[in-house]
This record gives C-alpha cells, structure tokens and sequence, in this order.
C-alpha cells in the first residue's frame, strides 16, 4: 500500500523476477546430466534392470529386503503388540505356579503363541536397526554385532525358558502309561521349566523403553501426565498381585516348624478364588498402615516373609508416593502458570476500560486457545541447538521432506540429487500453526514464502484488484507459489477457519538450497524464469491469484522449458522406475521403448506429479474450424487401406518440445489441412489444461495440455474432389469440383442408410452428412461437418457403435488423391 494507505495496483505483466533467479548458465550441467542418465537409461533397457541405478538408488515406494527401521509402522506395532503379550505373560505365570494351575485348554493355545511371539521378537531384532549417539544405524553386520553384545544372552534364555517348560510341559501331559517313578520326574522338571520361564522379567526393562518412547512421541504434556498416574496405579497392582501369588506359593512350598500356614485359618479356607483375592488384599494392606486384615503368618518361614515384605513395601510405597506427588505438583504448576496468564489478562482490560461485551470475548478466546495448546515449534526447544549439522539435518529433513515432495519441482530435486532436498527442509522449511480466525496473509503485503496446508481449511478472499468470490482452500494444496520465483505481493486475506497446519517454505532458503548443486540451480533458475515469462504474459485480472495462477501449473512450466531439461526430467523419472514397471504398467516392454522414443522426439514429457504418481502429459495443437451453418470439421477417424477406424476427436496434432504454438499450428496446417488452409481464418486461441484420462496406448494416466485455435472457413473454400458411393450398386465415381491440386485432395463420400429423426442409434441421419478424407501425415483421415449435438452425441457409448458401422460401409479411392 502507498503511504497513505490507498491501494496499490497489481501489473503483473512488469512483476519482476526474484533476485537470485536471474543469472542462468548455458545448461552445461543439465546437458552432461542427460547424457550420462540417458546412457545409463538404455544401458538398464538392454539390461532389463530399471531399478534406479542410474540416479544412486532407487527411490520409488518399492519393498527391498533389508534391516527394519525400528520407526517402521510394522516395528512399532509389534512392539506395542510385545507390551500386552509381555504383561499377560507376567501376570498369568505366577499364578499357575502358585496354584499349581494345569496348563491345558485355552492357556496351552495362549503359551504356544507367545512363545512364538518371543521367538519371533528374538529373528526381528536380529534385523531391526537400532541408535548409536542419536545416529540411526541401519548396516546389517553392525545391527547383528549390537544385539549379540546387548539382548542376545537375556533373549536367548527367555525364549529358551519358554520352550523347555512347553516341552516338559507336553512330556508330562502324555506320561500317564509311564512308571510312578518317571511321572514325578517329569512333573518336577515341568515345574522348573514353569519357574524359568519368570526370567522373562528380564524383557520389562526393554519392553518398558518402548513404552515411553511411544507415550513421549504421540501424547501431550497433560495426557503424560495422566498416564503416568494410570501407570503409577497399575504398577501398585501388579506388584501386589506378585506379592500374593508369592506369600500363597512360599505358604505351600516352605517347610512350617508349627505345622500350620496363614491359609489354614478358618476364615481362609476355601476355593482358590477365594484363597487368591484372601491373599490380595493382605498384600495390599503390606504397603498401607490402613486396611490390615486377621490373616497372619502362622509359622517362622511366614513371619520373615511379612518382615522383608513390610520393609519392601516401606521404601516401595514412599516411592510410588512421592511420583504421585511429583506428577500432581507439575500438573498443578501448569494450571497455575495459564492461571496467571488469565489473570494479567483480566487485569490490563480492567486497567484500560475495556467493555464488559468485549472483556467476556477476549478471555474466552484467550482461555479457549491456552486450553488447545499448540505444538511445539523447534526454536521453542533450546537443547536442539546441541545438535551436530549432520543430525539437525536429518531431523529437518525427516519433518518436511514428505511435505515438500507434494511439489513437482522437489520430486526432480530428490531424483537428480537427494542432498539438495536434505538442504531444502535444512535452511527454507519451517511449520506454522493457526488456530480459527487467524491471519496467514492479508492483501497488499509482500510475500516472501510458499505455504502448503498440511491439515485444515482456510477461507481465501480475493482483493479488489483481481476480484472475485471467497473460496475455500483445502489441506495439500500449495499457496503463494508464485512467491519463490517472483517478487510477489498478496492479492487477497487468507483466514483459518479451522486450526491448520502449514509447511511454510521460504524463497530466501530456497535459493541458499539449490546452490548445493550446479545442475539444480540451473534446473531451478530455468523454472522460475518460464514462470515468471507466463505470469507476465497472462491476462493481469484472469487466473491469477494467492491459491494459483492460470496457466504455470508444474505440467505447463515443464513443457515451456528447454527440450534438453524436459528429456533430462523425462529419463530420471523412467530411471527410478522398478524393473516391473514396463510389464505391469505399460504392458510390455515394446510399449516402454515407444515412450521413450516419443520422450526423445519431444512429443511428450513424464513427471512426477506431488502424489509420487508417474504422469504423462501431451501438449495438443487444436483446430475447432467452424462453417457459416455453425457445424464444425470432427476427425471421424483413419483410413487402413481397407475400412475406417474410429478415431473421433478435433483435428490437431501433438505439440513437438522446441517449437512455438505458431510454428506448430502452421505446420499442421501444411501438412494435415493443405486442401483448405488459403480459407482457415483464425480468430482466437484458447487454452484448455483440464483434460485428463487413462491413455489408451501406454495405460498410464495423461494429462493433456490442449491450445485450442477457433477459426472459420471461407464460404468459397470447398474440398476440390466429391467421390460418392451407395450402398446397393457399390458405383463409384468421382465428380470433379476444382481445380486439382498437385499434393493433396480431399474427397467425400456419401451414404444412403438412415432416417431423419432425434439423435439416437435408429434415427441418427448419415445420409446428411458428407464424409471427407484427405492425406494426413503417412495415412489418410477421414472428416466431416457435425453440429455440436452430433459430435456430442457420436462421443457416446451408443454414438461409438454408429460410427463404427458408418466407418465400416465406407470405400476410398487412393488413386484419385494423385
């Protein structure tokens, strides 16, 4: 805004380029990449081995055998999944042995799948990659070294524990025709494999890592905290369940020197139901001065067990008693901090006269958004400063990569050098958090980064200067591109509606990031310089705005850039492709070598569109030639030297890398429509980037980029030669109309099959209409003069069988052309 805060206009045609963005090298870089990825290409073709090697690796979303990121969403979910096998382990066992439980049935089906569980935990950590000083090691020889060093041995003796007890187990169940003598053995031995298997106590200190790992990654501060309360009251229970099963089983097993034991009182006497939760709640009553009960050791064994008992559960409650106090004094630290906050808030409305109306508002608001937290943002942690540039690297990098891969350009980044995109998310990425009625951009303000909403919605109003309706913008969508490549000021106010997530991507870092490499800062300049040339060259008010801008979308900058950069980008993404991608996606690999061969001649460009999906885009020359009756000229199909294929659409040709749309469209002229371009008036050009479909030729989705050039033909203009055929005495004359030309003639052909009527299968009229063919390329196309319903209406399923059996009836005389 001027100073005096009236607005100022947005000229985009002299909108200039962003410093940084203007010195452009000769494509040395870019020329020496293609060739080598080229060569390395053809040399996989031969090879049949198209698995990235060409580029360093393969970086498409394809499994290759290898160590287990312990972050893997399979590792973390067999870990989380050992946490309840671990305490259902430990929370069953002392209970058989105390009671001498049969292991049959149900709990015979659960102890074979957790030993196998616990077998399987033992192979995967023989896999799984593991951190050494905050670096992830993911080398297999080093990761085997660590476990063999670490948890091997306790693993190895657990696992072992839980198979010799299953064995003995099974040995006993089936020894009832053995002798008495061989029966005991074995129910003795099954006893001890029973009391082995408790070293699997050992796995709580591992299994307890995960456990916090998880609560500290994926829970808030509050939400810590009440687990830790919960974990507190679970951990009393489970002890003292331990401790039951352990006064119970040492009553039983431990010689009395008076010839009873606590659980032969009167009062103690009864099922094992009754004799467990009997023995409970004496445990429980060991850690309180409250709650004692009339149970009561009975012989010496027993009364040194309370002692010790009643020692343990001094320091043990004390313990557990001052975490309770810890956890509740921080959380009642934070209410009194947000406390505090309302308060300095209340008072400075109070202080200025602030309305009661108005006060009421600005506390809830104030309240409502302490309440929701935000997350934490990485200048709000001091100890990451501590980091090597090694590490903060790789931490960035984990955070942002995923989100800055959602624009096409860093896709090409990471395929032609994976270290630049590392740099990006280093030096230009940085999260924004918005809560409903914040402000990310307000017009007339200068912009100097790239938002993408992660998560949320926002509410875009555009400003007087472009005009138009408020719109909604969802999350994965990309604001103020045009920001990174131009010196861009806002033309309109983006609000959160709901609380959103932005990736926030600076033009300032992004320029300090592509100088990581000569061939990505040549690569980038050349984009932002086509951008830049398409913004200028628009319509100042049609398609330009904050959210996007008409006519630069990636597909378009990617075909106005150099035809070396469109074949470099071309091969990296047929490089990174698995080896599978020829037979499962194009249907062979002949169909693969005719891509690449369109790919070489600029017929086509291949990219990697923000889904990671491979995309074909076309660019197509349109010709929509419309007669004074206001019919237009429809490509009906092509002539095989013995009927006619279908093929309905415009004419047009495929726009060639290198050329210009003028040369392009005066050479389809020449070559398509020489009969009667001396009468094509063109009138505008039009441009149409919606149309998208699966091709038919390579089964891969495409994009095609149409220019559509309206034009109308003179009324004295009319095809030289009319050669007519009917269907019952299958004459065929020719009528000449003209002078003939030396090179090219168009002939019609008429049919007689039909009646007059709606357009539908049984009334749709060919006999109105005259068939043209004329030399198109090496072959011959047929054409003719349809209204817009017409050509509508053939489009159709039902349209598609008409013309197939007016195409079918047809006969065309090669020899009158010369």
């Amino acid at each position: 805004a001027t100073p005096t805060g009236e607005e100022r206009p947005a000229p985009f045609s002299e909108i200039p380029l962003r410093p940084g963005m203007r010195a452009v090298g000769q494509l040395g870089a870019i020329a020496n990449f293609e060739r080598v990825i080229s060569r390395s290409w053809k040399h996989g073709m031969r090879q049949g081995t198209l698995d990235g090697s060409a580029i360093g690796g393969p970086i498409g979303p394809r499994w290759v055998p290898g160590p287990l990121d312990p972050n893997c969403a399979f590792r973390v979910t067999f870990d989380a999944l050992s946490l309840v096998v671990l305490l259902w382990d430990l929370s069953v066992m002392p209970y058989v042995l105390a009671w001498d439980v049969a292991v049959v049935g149900i709990l015979r089906v659960l102890s074979w799948l957790t030993m196998c569980f616990w077998t399987t935990d033992l192979v995967l950590s023989f896999i799984t990659g593991y951190y050494a000083d905050g670096e992830l090691v993911m080398e297999q020889p080093q990761i085997a070294q660590h476990f063999l060093r670490t948890w091997f041995v306790p693993d190895v003796v657990c696992v072992g524990a839980d198979w010799f007890a299953t064995i003995l187990t099974g040995l006993s169940s089936t020894s009832s025709g053995s002798s008495s003598l061989d029966t005991a053995g074995l129910l003795r031995l099954s006893k001890l494999g029973r009391l082995i298997r408790l070293l699997g106590l050992a796995r709580m200190a591992r299994v307890g890592k995960l456990f916090n790992r998880m609560v500290d990654h994926d829970l808030s501060e509050h939400m810590q905290m009440f687990v830790q309360i919960v974990k507190l009251f679970f951990l009393v229970l489970w002890v003292s369940h331990w401790t039951t099963c352990m006064w119970y089983a040492f009553a039983r097993s431990i010689p009395s020197d008076t010839g009873r034991r606590w659980f032969d009182q009167s009062e103690a006497k009864g099922g094992s139901e009754y004799e467990y939760f009997t023995a409970f709640h004496w445990s429980v009553s060991q850690w309180t001065s409250a709650g004692a009960i009339d149970v009561a050791p009975v012989n010496t064994a027993e009364r040194v067990l309370n002692i010790l008992l009643v020692l343990f559960g001094l320091l043990f409650g004390g313990s557990v008693i001052s975490s309770l106090s810890a956890t509740m004094m921080q959380f009642r630290m934070l209410r009194q901090e947000q406390t505090e906050k309302l308060s300095t808030v209340r008072r400075f409305l109070a202080q200025h006269g602030v309305s009661q109306v108005l006060a009421v508002q600005i506390q809830r608001q104030v309240r409502e958004r302490m309440s929701a937290g935000q997350p934490l943002l990485e200048r709000e942690v001091p100890a990451l400063g501590l980091l090597s540039t090694s590490l903060l690297t790789k931490l960035r990098a984990n955070m942002f990569e995923a989100y800055c891969l959602n624009y096409p350009l860093f896709r090409w980044w990471r395929m032609l050098d994976r270290g630049a995109v590392d740099v990006l998310c280093r030096d230009a990425a940085e999260f924004a958090f918005l809560v409903p009625g914040d402000h990310l951009f307000s017009v007339n303000t200068d912009s100097n980064a790239a938002f993408f909403v992660i998560s949320g919605k926002l509410k875009y109003t555009p400003g007087p200067v472009v005009g138009g309706d408020p719109a909604i913008v969802e999350s994965k969508t990309w604001l103020c591109e045009a920001a990174l490549w131009t010196s861009w000021i806002h033309v309109g106010t983006a609000e959160a509606v709901v609380p959103c997530k932005l990736l926030v991507l600076s033009a300032e870092g992004l320029q300090k990031a592509m100088r990581h490499s000569p061939l990505i800062a040549e690569l980038t300049q050349q984009y932002a310089r086509t951008f830049h040339e398409i913004v200028t060259s628009s319509d100042e008010r049609a398609g330009i705005s904050d959210v996007a801008v008409r006519l630069a979308g990636h597909a378009e900058v990617l075909c106005s850039l150099q035809p070396e950069i469109q074949q470099m980008i071309g091969h990296a993404t047929l490089a990174e492709q698995p080896s599978t991608f020829a037979s499962h996606m194009l249907g062979s690999r002949k169909t693969f070598e005719q891509l690449e061969v369109e790919l070489r001649k600029g017929r086509c460009v291949l990219l990697q569109n923000g889904d990671g999906r491979v995309e074909r885009v076309v660019r197509l020359i349109v010709l929509r030639l419309r007669r004074s009756d206001r019919r237009i000229l429809v490509h009906l199909g092509s002539w095989d030297g013995k009927r006619g294929q279908p093929d309905l659409k415009l004419p047009g040709c495929k726009h060639t890398a290198g050329e210009t749309v003028q040369e392009c469209f005066k050479s389809f002229l020449k070559n398509d429509m020489d009969a009667i371009r001396d009468g094509i008036k063109l009138k505008r050009m039009e441009y149409d980037p919606t149309t998208a479909d699966v091709s038919g030729s390579y089964n891969m989705h495409t994009r095609y980029l149409r220019m559509i050039h309206h034009a109308t033909l003179d009324e004295n203009v009319q095809i030289p030669f009319e050669a007519v055929r009917t269907a019952d005495t299958g004459s065929l004359s020719a009528t000449p109309r003209g002078p003939r030309p030396k090179l090219l003639a168009g002939h019609e052909l008429r049919l007689n099959s039909g009646a007059s009527g709606s357009l539908s299968p049984e009334t749709f009229d060919v006999a109105k209409h005259r068939v043209f063919y004329m030399r198109q390329g090496g072959g011959v196309s047929l054409y003719s003069w349809l209204s817009i319903d017409e050509y509508q209406f053939l489009k159709s399923a039902a349209g598609g069988r008409v013309l197939q059996h007016w195409l079918a009836e047809m006969k065309v005389d090669l020899a009158a052309m010369y």
